[in-house]
């Protein structure tokens, strides 16, 4: 949504409740067969993880070379960067945290912050 804000993409936005496993739907799953969120459908056209839609996102916006560079040796650091962000900080950052959450003796998670961390890993790994 980032990308989208920056690039001042219109985009129309349906939130899914992955607690509620919405993701899981027949109707979701027949756009998304992964159904992994986050997912695009570009009239058809349907992609997701994150780094992919923003890198489509900007390759189909007329502005949308000042964040994702034509030129190859540029475009490969902002990539080298994509990829340590989930190949490494992301891992790194969920193992660390992951370890921090408190838990009550039935082990579920009582701290909020604790749910979020759960959803995001579960919707990225």
């Amino acid at each position: 949504m980032m990308t989208a804000k920056v690039l001042g993409a219109d985009l129309n936005i349906k939130i899914l409740n992955i607690l509620k496993k919405e993701q899981l739907t027949p109707e979701f799953i027949k756009v998304n067969p992964q159904h992994t969120i986050p997912t695009l459908n570009d009239n058809g056209f349907v992609i997701s993880e994150s780094r992919a839609i923003a890198a489509y996102l900007a390759d189909s916006s007329p502005n949308g070379e000042e964040i994702y560079p034509k030129d190859i040796k540029k475009r490969a650091r902002v990539e080298e960067m994509l990829y340590f962000d989930i190949g490494r900080l992301y891992s790194n950052f969920i193992g660390t945290y992951w370890r921090l959450l408190p838990l009550n003796p039935g082990g579920a998670l009582i701290s909020p912050i604790g749910h979020k961390i759960i959803i995001l890993s579960r919707s990225i790994i």
